[in-house]
């Protein structure tokens, strides 16, 4: 009997050792929905548009022990009015450099700067045409990890992002480059 007591005691000992270690353990991917305020520019224009995006990215990133991380990012946006509308999605992979040593339950509580390449697929559609292309562009921007929670941060960054032009004013599928600034503000939950 007192084996057995003992067995089960022991058990019961390592069942909860291994629990608290679990609970202990940093998170190894991040989470993310952000809204956005962007002022763009068209290359050869004058005027900007200015807009206030949600969802702007949906972001998943792999986080890691050292001041590197990658975090891939996706963006749906969709303008139309009665005839005319347009279409993009533009998914990017970003690299995240961290400043300092991190804080917090996840370790990645704190600044950072972040560069990164996208692709930006477009579809335009007027009562007459139907076009379709695709823009290469490169982003940068500088932010911060707020902690909110345990498991959570709130994420502020300021940003640029430069779309390169394709083609030449001439062609029937011409794309001017653009540039874009802005300020966004996230959610991230750690897992």
């Amino acid at each position: 009997m007192r084996i057995t007591m003992a067995f089960v005691g022991v058990a019961a000992a390592t069942a909860l050792l291994a629990a608290h270690l679990g609970a202990q353990r940093a998170p190894t991917k991040e989470f993310g929905v952000d809204v956005a305020l962007t002022s763009t520019g068209v290359d050869g224009r004058d005027s900007r548009i200015t807009s206030l995006g949600t969802p702007v990215d949906l972001r998943i990133g792999f986080l890691n022990a050292s001041r590197v991380m990658f975090e891939s990012r996706f963006s749906l946006d969709y303008i139309g009015d009665n005839s005319n509308s347009l279409l993009s999605a533009s998914p990017s992979l970003n690299v995240l450099f961290r400043l300092g040593q991190g804080r917090g339950h996840t370790r990645q509580i704190g600044g950072y700067l972040t560069a990164g390449v996208l692709m930006d697929f477009q579809r335009t559609s007027t009562p007459i045409t139907t076009e379709s292309g695709t823009q290469f562009g490169v982003s940068a921007g500088a932010g911060t990890r707020i902690e909110w929670g345990t498991a959570s941060a709130f994420r502020p960054e300021i940003f640029l992002t430069k779309r390169f032009g394709k083609g030449n004013e001439l062609d029937t599928n011409y794309q001017p480059g653009s540039v874009a600034f802005g300020l966004r503000f996230g959610i991230s939950f750690f897992q």
